[in-house]
C-alpha cells in the first residue's frame, strides 16, 4: 500500500509499504522472511537481528523496522516494479506468496496539454507532448457526447515510444472540424492517460465548439411575427445574450414580454433574469418562455360590442312603440 492509500499502483517518490502474509501454528518458530524481486534478493528479515536490504533496495527502505511482515519503502523508484516474492522459513516449513508492484512516473502535467478554440473557423485543436513517462501509457480517449453521456468514437495516441532510460514519450494531435458534428450539441473531448490494470489516470476534459446556444425556432407567436438579433454560435444556433423581438400584425395587442432573450441554451423573458430583490437569478429558475400572443385590440373589441348592445337595447322600444301606436 502506498503513502496515498493506493492498492494497484505506487507513485514514484512516495512511500509505500509491502506486506507478507502468513500464519504459524502455535509452536511453529519463524526463522527468516527473504523478499525477492524478480528473482533477485533484495531484503531479508532475521529473528533477533537488524534487516538486510540488498540491490535496488539498498538505503531505500526502513532497517529500523523489525517485523517481518512488511518492509517500508521510503521513496519508490521505477525500477523497483516487477515481480515480488516474499519466502517465509520457519523451523517445520517453508511458504511463498507473489504480488505484483506497479511504479508510475507521473510525468504528464497538466501544462503537457495544449488547447486551442479559433471561433472564426469553428475549430479545435488538442495537442498532448510529455515525455518521461513509466511505465508504458494507454490512451482512453474521445469525443462524448454531454447530452446522452455516450462517447461518439475513440482517438488513439499519434506515437508512444520509448526513451533511452526506460520511459515513454506520448504525442498527440488533433483537430476537431465542427462541420463533422453539427447533428450533435454540448460535446467534449475527453482525453486520459492510463496505466493497464491500476485505476490511475491523468488528462483533460475540454469543451468542443462553444455552448450550444438557444433553439434556431424562438417561441413561436400567433398573429405576428418575429426578428432575432445577437451573434451565431459555431452551431449555427443564436448566441448567448441574443434577442428576439415580437411584433404583432395590425389590430392586435401583445400579451406577454415584447422580448425573449437567450440564456443559458433557453428563451427567457428579461424580467425572469431579475429576482425580486433585483438580484440574478440562477439558470434553474429562469423557466423558458413557450410562446407569445397578440389579442385583438382592446378598443375594436369594446366599439363591436357597444353597438351590438345598443342595437340590442333598442330594438325592444321599437318593438314596444309599434305595438302601442296599433292598438290605438
Amino acid at each position: 500500500m502506498s503513502d496515498s492509500n493506493k492498492t494497484q499502483y505506487v507513485l514514484q517518490g512516495e512511500g509505500a509499504t509491502l506486506l507478507c502474509f502468513f500464519v504459524l501454528s502455535p509452536r511453529e518458530e519463524l526463522r527468516r522472511v527473504l523478499w525477492f524481486k524478480d528473482g533477485a534478493e533484495v531484503y531479508v528479515w532475521r529473528k533477533g537481528r537488524r534487516p538486510l536490504a540488498r540491490n535496488l533496495f539498498d538505503k531505500r527502505v526502513d532497517l529500523s523496522n523489525r517485523s517481518p511482515s512488511f518492509i517500508t519503502i521510503l521513496s519508490a523508484h521505477m525500477s523497483m516494479q516487477g515481480n515480488y516474492t516474499c519466502k517465509v522459513e520457519t523451523d517445520s516449513a517453508t511458504s511463498q506468496n507473489d504480488f505484483f508492484l506497479t511504479v508510475i512516473v507521473d510525468s504528464c502535467k497538466e501544462d503537457s496539454w495544449t488547447t486551442f478554440s479559433d471561433r472564426v473557423s469553428c475549430t479545435e485543436t488538442v495537442e498532448l507532448d510529455c515525455g518521461g513517462m513509466f511505465p508504458k501509457p494507454s490512451p482512453a480517449c474521445g469525443v462524448y457526447n454531454d447530452q446522452t453521456g455516450v462517447y461518439l468514437n475513440t482517438v488513439p495516441f499519434d506515437r508512444v515510444e520509448p526513451a533511452a532510460n526506460s520511459t515513454y514519450e506520448v504525442r498527440l494531435h488533433r483537430v476537431f472540424q465542427v462541420g463533422d458534428w453539427l447533428s450533435f450539441r454540448n460535446l467534449t473531448f475527453r482525453c486520459h492517460i492510463i496505466v493497464l490494470g491500476t485505476d490511475w489516470r491523468s488528462g483533460i476534459s475540454h469543451k468542443l465548439f462553444g455552448d450550444a446556444g438557444c433553439p434556431p425556432e424562438p417561441p413561436e407567436i400567433v398573429n405576428g411575427y418575429y426578428n432575432v438579433s445577437g451573434e451565431e454560435t459555431c452551431w449555427r444556433t443564436p448566441a448567448e445574450g441574443s434577442v428576439t423581438r415580437y411584433y404583432c400584425l395590425e389590430g392586435y395587442e401583445m400579451r406577454g414580454p415584447r422580448e425573449l432573450v437567450c440564456r443559458n441554451g433557453s428563451w427567457v423573458a428579461p424580467n425572469q433574469l431579475l429576482t425580486t430583490a433585483g438580484l440574478p437569478q440562477t439558470p434553474a429558475t429562469a423557466r423558458p418562455f413557450k410562446s407569445v400572443i397578440c389579442e385583438v385590440n382592446g378598443h375594436a373589441e369594446v366599439g363591436w360590442n357597444s353597438l351590438l348592445t345598443a342595437t340590442m337595447t333598442t330594438l325592444p322600444a321599437l318593438l314596444s312603440l309599434y305595438l302601442a301606436s296599433t292598438s290605438t
